[in-house]
Formats: C-alpha cells, structure tokens, sequence
C-alpha cells in the first residue's frame, strides 16, 4: 500500500514552463490526507516558493526544497549541511568571470543575487515567485549558504562539466532543468531528505512513490519503490523508474 507520494515541480507537477499548479492537483491531495497518504513537493524551489505554489494544501503537506538542502515535515524545518564559506567563496569568483551566467545564494532567510541584472530579478522575483534580496556583490553575504544555483538563459549543458570538475570534490554539482546548475553540499539530495521523512513514519521503500524528470531528482526515483519517469524526462531517467507517464494527476486519481 502506497503511503507517502514525491513528486518533483519543474518538468513533472510543471509542465511546459508554467508557474502555477494545475487547479486539480489540490483535491487529488486532499483526498491524499483523508486516506493518510502524504503527498511530498520535492523541488529545488525555494520553501518560500512552494509554500506559495501549495497554498490551498500547504499545511497538508510535506516539502524537500533547494534540491534536499532543506526539508520540513510536520511544520520542523531541517537543514542537514551547509557549503564551506571558502567554496562559496570559490564559486562566486569563478562565476564573476563569466558575463552569460547569474548566481544565487540560497541561505536560511532569503535567496541571494547579485543587482547587476534587472532582467533575472525579473524572473526570479516577478516570474517564479522567490524571496529574493538583491546585494551590488554575492561576496559580502556572511550567511551560510546551503545551496548555490548558476543560470543561463542559454542552457547550461555546454558549461555544466566544467563547474563538475572545478567543484566536484566539493559540492554536489548537478543540472536543475535546461538551464541551471546548482552546488549543494555532499550528501544532501532529494532522496536523502525523503529517506529522514520515510524514517520518521516508518515508511518502507516499497510504500512510497516518487516522479521526476531529470538528473537532481534521481536519488528519489531509485529510493522509491513505484518511480514514474516523465514522458519528457531528460536521456536516462526513465532507467532508474518502474513506469512511464506523461501526468502526475492522471496516476495519483488512479492510485485513489
């Protein structure tokens, strides 16, 4: 019997970019709870984000945010490890070098950017939605920093290997969709956040399902004993699941 469901935001529950949950997804939660189901949003949003996205179920759920950097269940929000100030540091110089690329800072408090570019404020703020403060350098920010986050408009796949071998000793170095690349100490994963939930209600692999759709959300897919690749999911990801589908909501109205 299926007792927890994860599912990932951008590419799997968002489709084709959208910045807002299909209306339908929420009595499909609801009916979730009432049969003590626990429906988890496992994204590399900002907590402040899918609290927002969740709003009508956002107390009936459970959230792993910034790629497992933060998890909260049952109101307790949890912060495993955070990056060494020198690699933040690192990351930050080595990024200043490129003019095609932004970086945010993603700490307890707020995501961090740098005031440069009115346009990815833009995006970030006034599209998807984040708590967003803006500083003249990401240098001066002393807060630790959990996750760290590059995005290029143009995609990051041709600069991706290069920040895996500068970092990878590190950080975990793993693409976010088509055009991000994010830091997040070792260690720290969707799936290890999903296993402390799992531990914490005594959940067992074979009673929970997960769905995603690209690299960062491969060590949930492998952890889950029902695991749903995307019809879009990137080359490989459909490898590691059971099944295939092209909705989340289609499966969750079958499981119920």
């Amino acid at each position: 019997m299926i007792k927890l469901i994860a599912s990932d935001l951008d590419g799997t529950l968002l489709q084709n970019g959208a910045q807002s949950l299909d209306p339908s997804i929420f009595p499909v939660i609801r009916k979730l709870h009432e049969k003590g189901i626990l429906f988890v949003a496992a994204s590399g949003r900002q907590y402040f984000n899918l609290r927002n996205l969740f709003s009508e179920v956002k107390d009936d759920i459970s959230y792993i945010c910034e790629n497992g950097a933060l998890y909260v269940h049952k109101d307790k929000l949890h912060i495993p490890h955070m990056i060494a100030p020198a690699t933040v540091n690192r990351i930050i110089e080595e990024v200043h070098q490129r003019q095609d690329c932004d970086l945010t800072i993603s700490c307890e408090d707020h995501m961090y950017i740098e005031a440069r570019s009115q346009a990815f404020y833009h995006h970030m703020h006034d599209v998807i939605g984040n708590d967003i403060v803006r500083t003249d350098d990401l240098l001066t920010i002393t807060r630790p920093a959990m996750k760290m986050a590059i995005f290029n408009a143009q995609g990051i796949a041709p600069i991706a290997d290069h920040y895996k071998q500068q970092f990878g000793s590190e950080v975990t170095v793993v693409t976010s969709g088509n055009d991000w690349v994010d830091f997040i100490p070792k260690a720290v994963h969707k799936g290890a956040a999903l296993e402390k939930i799992m531990e914490e209600m005594s959940i067992t692999s074979g009673e929970c399902m997960a769905f995603g759709d690209q690299w960062n959300d491969i060590e949930m897919l492998k952890l889950a004993g029902t695991s749903f690749a995307m019809a879009n999911a990137v080359p490989g990801i459909s490898d590691y699941c059971t099944n295939r589908t092209d909705s989340v909501i289609r499966e969750l109205e079958k499981l119920l």
